[in-house]
């Protein structure tokens, strides 16, 4: 593997927890908030970081399957609470 390779690979595993930051700050929000658009913008950012979670996969190394299985798991998490958010909207 070439040096860039091996800088690049923990820099998407870093990315993706960045993603998952910024996704469960948004979703925070439309917890204490819940209106149409902080949904739909936690929505966006949950969509972001599962980008970047396929970025991870594409770019890991071996030693890399549990940060970016806790990444997912994170994501999983989002994903269930944005849609009780959404279902409180809704009813």
């Amino acid at each position: 593997m070439n040096n860039e390779t091996s800088l690049q690979a923990p820099n998407v595993v870093a990315q993706a927890q960045n993603s998952v930051d910024k996704a469960e700050r948004a979703v925070m929000q439309a917890q204490t908030h819940p209106t149409e658009d902080a949904v739909a913008n936690a929505k966006d950012s949950i969509e972001t970081a599962e980008h970047a979670l396929r970025n991870a996969y594409e770019g890991q190394e071996p030693n890399q399957d549990r940060p970016i299985a806790e990444v997912q798991a994170q994501i999983e998490t989002l994903r269930r609470q944005i849609s009780e958010v959404e279902s409180q909207l809704q009813g």
